[in-house]
């Protein structure tokens, strides 16, 4: 079926698969390797082990496609969205990450 002769229905499915694709593409993914990665870590974060929850409002896939910056990116693996943020947010350093660790288990 030609693009034109799509519904608004399908035309907005193709995009976002498409738009899925691209960013995907971004941080070194296929849909592929998100497909297996997703079903090598039985659908839970590679980090906290929790299987995220999809709330109504979420449109997108709620694990994420976590990377590590550079050129050409290179996947990592699937990260719940709070522990993607906590890396990001951690400077994607061990040395942080440790040492966030370490003030969390004093003040335990």
């Amino acid at each position: 079926m030609s693009y034109k002769n799509m519904s608004t229905a399908e035309r907005k499915a193709y995009h976002k698969v498409k738009n899925r694709a691209k960013a995907l593409g971004e941080a070194g993914w296929t849909p592929e390797s998100f497909a297996l990665a997703k079903e090598a870590q039985s659908n839970r974060c590679a980090i906290c082990g929790e299987v995220p929850v999809r709330t109504q409002e979420e449109a997108a896939e709620v694990l994420v496609p976590d990377h590590k910056h550079g050129k050409p990116p290179m996947p990592r693996a699937l990260l719940c969205p709070a522990c993607n943020s906590a890396l990001g947010l951690l400077k994607d350093s061990p040395e942080r990450c440790e040492a966030a660790a370490t003030y969390l288990r004093k003040y335990a």
